[in-house]
């Protein structure tokens, strides 16, 4: 597929989203840049990976995240998938959550920087892959949770609900997935999930919650 030149938030946008948020008393995702910035960790905020892949890259970890997952049962053992993980800084916070984290992204710089962020944070519960996620399949099936930032499309977002059932059929289970920014949802229902909870934030940030059961017989 091909990459489009990334390009970065110029200063200016920078001070009007900070200014933004200040006016609107949305003060998490300035505790967030900085805790980033402390542990000198590399976050490119609106980054544009792939036209036909995906979505600009931003990070999506922090408070909000960690706590739309304390509000879930998350049980012993648990393995997260996260499509689209960027620069690593939501599988940073997924990682207080769950057992292990696997993270999926396209873009070979932004996984060289994830990596990078895990190795600062010294965080070794965290497994990378630099893959396309339509073909992604047989690493789903360890896999109880998902989660995604609106990393891609409504096409590659029904080739994946495809992987996840067919890995379904293979390894039965329920499947939980946080969704934030929630945009392709028909897909997901069409899959079987259905959803149980949903948040929105001061500023807009959006986060769904959706539950596939385990088959029956």
């Amino acid at each position: 597929m091909t990459s489009t030149t990334p390009s970065r938030e110029t200063r200016f946008e920078r001070a009007v989203r900070l200014c933004t948020m200040l006016a609107r008393g949305d003060v998490a995702p300035i505790a967030q840049g900085l805790w980033l910035r402390w542990h000198g960790l590399e976050h490119p905020f609106g980054l544009f990976v792939a036209a036909e892949a995906g979505h600009h890259h931003e990070h999506s970890g922090g408070m909000r995240l960690s706590a739309v997952l304390g509000t879930l049962a998350i049980p012993r053992g648990s393995v997260v998938i996260d499509f689209g993980v960027g620069t690593g800084i939501a599988a940073l916070t997924l990682s207080r959550h769950f057992t292990r984290v696997i993270g999926i992204e396209l873009a070979p710089d932004l996984l060289a920087a994830a990596r990078r962020n895990a190795d600062r944070m010294r965080v070794r519960n965290i497994d990378l892959h630099c893959a396309d996620v339509r073909e992604v399949t047989g690493i789903l099936d360890s896999v109880t949770h998902i989660y995604m930032f609106n990393p891609f499309g409504e096409a590659i977002m029904r080739d994946v609900m495809a992987n996840l059932v067919a890995s379904v059929d293979r390894a039965p289970r329920a499947l939980t997935l946080v969704y934030k920014a929630p945009e392709w949802c028909a897909p997901i229902e069409a899959a079987g999930f259905v959803l149980k909870r949903s948040w929105r934030f001061p500023g807009g940030d959006a986060y769904a919650v959706y539950e596939r059961p385990t088959p029956r017989g």
